[in-house]
This record gives C-alpha cells, sequence and structure tokens, in this order.
C-alpha cells in the first residue's frame, strides 16, 4: 500500500520569513492538505458535501482548506504518540479535526466535523453521523506506512519553501521544524 500526504499552498506571503519568526505564519499560509492512498485523493467523493454536515470550512474533491503551518506543528507534536493512542490533529481556525485512531496494526483516519450538535465524518467514501469513526477501505493504512508517507509529505512541503525562500535557512523556528522532520525520515 502506498500513503502520502500532499500539501498544496494558494500563495505564499510576502512576509514568509517575518510570519515563520514571529508566529504569525499560524494565521498567514492557508493551503490544502491531501491524502493520497494508493495513488487516489482520499477527498475524491468529497465534492457536494452539505453544511449542515460538514460546516464551512473549505472540504472538496480538491483536498481540505486548512492553515497549513499550524497543522503541521500539530501533527509534529503528537506524531510519536500515533500507534500508542487515539489522536486528534485540529487546527482553531477551522471547524474540521483529523481524527486517527489504532485498529491492529493500521492507522484508522477520518475528517471529523464536531462544532454542530451532531457529529460528522467524511471517511473517504461517505459523510455519516455517528458518535464512532467509521472504517473503510479509504481510511485504513498500515502505522509505518502512514507515518512514513505523513513526514515525506511535510518533507517535500518544506523544500519546496526552502526553494522559493532560501532565507530560510537562516530562520531558526525554521530550521528546527526542518530537521524534526528531515531526523524523522
Amino acid at each position: 500500500m502506498k500513503f502520502k500526504l500532499k500539501i498544496t499552498t494558494y500563495e505564499y506571503p510576502d512576509s514568509l520569513i517575518s510570519d515563520i519568526q514571529t508566529g504569525e505564519i499560524e494565521y498567514s499560509l492557508w493551503g490544502r492538505l491531501d491524502f493520497m492512498i494508493n495513488e487516489t485523493t482520499f477527498f475524491q467523493n468529497a465534492d457536494g458535501l452539505s453544511e449542515e454536515e460538514m460546516g464551512t470550512s473549505s472540504i472538496s474533491s480538491l483536498g481540505l482548506t486548512i492553515p497549513v503551518h499550524g497543522f503541521m506543528c500539530s501533527f509534529l507534536e503528537k506524531i510519536n504518540d500515533i500507534g500508542n493512542k487515539a489522536i486528534i490533529v485540529d487546527e482553531r481556525q477551522i471547524d474540521k479535526e483529523l481524527v486517527m485512531e489504532i485498529q491492529g496494526g493500521n492507522v484508522i483516519f477520518a475528517i471529523r466535523h464536531k462544532r454542530s450538535f451532531r457529529v460528522h465524518w467524511y471517511d473517504g467514501e461517505k459523510v455519516s453521523r455517528s458518535e464512532k469513526m467509521p472504517i473503510t477501505k479509504c481510511n485504513s493504512v498500515p502505522i509505518d506506512v502512514f507515518k512514513q508517507g505523513m513526514m515525506i509529505g511535510i518533507q517535500e512541503y518544506l523544500d519546496k519553501i526552502l526553494s522559493k525562500f532560501p532565507k530560510l535557512k537562516q530562520v531558526e523556528e525554521f530550521n528546527d521544524l526542518y530537521k524534526q522532520v528531515s531526523n524523522y525520515i
């Protein structure tokens, strides 16, 4: 099985370097996340999801629109817990969470919209209303494959930013993040 995180940004702010240094990057750098499973997008069935089911932030066949830097940092804080307990990666600015649970040797993951009176899940096939995360062929990935695919996707994203902004090599906050990802891979 192949799995990889794909991160796409809309535009890089002119203030990217100073935003990283000050922490403002969590608010200024938006993009899309996608999870490629055997080269098929996890969000292939996400077009047409209603606001009632999945809230107002953007989820479509192109992926999940999210503040990229905040998501990455939240994920990296929790990566070592994957395989040991359920993990929730949220980004305070949107109404979605990436929830990861372990079943056997697999990570089961889904997007949860929980800010309404009912909990809705997008599992790669459909939206369902349930207190428990649904399990489908689209949201179950072996633990090691999942972790590696997430970290490779983050590494590629950081390399892309670095190629556009070489001065980031001089920014301690960026270097710390880059080293954390590079050491994991």
